[in-house]
């Protein structure tokens, strides 16, 4: 009988940690802060349940709160035990170190993406001395077709993993078919680019220059950029931007193991 009874709460406990990553998930998924209201529609779960699983995740530092409007977003501890996680990819390892050079070296915002469920995900961020008033952060995900992340994305990933993603995409803008507003001319243009670069893209005056890493494979493992306003981005300081993410890329790439051959850099799009 008792035995029975420790089963029955051995299989309890696990549901419940169960139950709280899932509300866990939810934040995940989101790319803003959330309030109750909105984990328990995202969940479809009671408000007074998923209010003491909020309570103990902000407890343990999984989640915090701002007291001005009471939103919760994800907290010190998952921001820890995510960066952890990530520190023991080689890529992002790898990645990483020559992030914080090229920020250093250029003194302009560069940051860091990988294909995720979504398409283009954003998971590391480092800030120039220049400030940038831009939405995307850490988690954001990006545009296929009208991004320069997205772009490189767009010319290195099968197909069939770019179809659904570019299907979804363009249903939110309001457009039909999975294919890319860009020819396969461009689209090979860019294949053959060490980075491209692509003006106020995703916001007026702010251009991206972006490179591809590849790994040990020859398979697109993650894409730098780097943003800068439109002014910063002109004549030499392009070529000398261009010249160090390039470089930064292909540091990375061989630290993963890749072998790279001679290719050419496209002009501004």
């Amino acid at each position: 009988m008792a035995d029975g009874q420790n089963d029955r709460q051995q299989s309890a406990g696990i549901q419940s940690v169960e139950i709280g990553m899932s509300v866990l998930e939810a934040f995940a998924r989101s790319n803003s802060a959330m309030s109750l209201k909105q984990v328990c529609q995202d969940l479809d779960m009671a408000p007074s349940k998923v209010h003491r699983y909020l309570v103990s995740f902000v407890r343990s530092g999984m989640l915090t709160q701002f007291g001005a409007n009471g939103l919760y977003d994800l907290g010190p501890t998952a921001r820890r035990l995510g960066m952890r996680a990530m520190g023991r990819l080689d890529s992002f390892a790898a990645a990483s170190k020559e992030l914080l050079w090229l920020r250093d070296t250029i003194d302009e915002t560069v940051c860091l993406t990988i294909w995720g469920d979504g398409g283009p995900t954003l998971i590391r961020w480092e800030s120039g001395s220049t400030p940038l008033l831009m939405t995307i952060r850490v988690g954001s995900l990006l545009p296929v077709g009208e991004s320069a992340i997205g772009r490189l994305f767009l010319a290195h990933m099968p197909r069939a993993t770019l179809q659904p993603i570019l299907k979804r995409q363009r249903q939110l803008a309001g457009l039909k078919g999975d294919r890319p507003s860009l020819s396969d001319e461009e689209i090979a243009e860019i294949r053959a680019a060490r980075s491209i670069h692509l003006e106020s893209a995703l916001i007026a005056g702010v251009d991206a220059i972006a490179a591809p890493v590849f790994d040990a494979d020859g398979a697109l493992s993650s894409v730098i950029c780097v943003l800068a306003p439109h002014q910063s981005t002109a004549g030499e300081a392009a070529k000398r931007l261009h010249r160090n993410i390039e470089e930064a890329a292909r540091r990375i790439s061989y630290e993963l193991g890749y072998v790279a051959g001679e290719v050419t850099r496209i002009a501004k799009n």
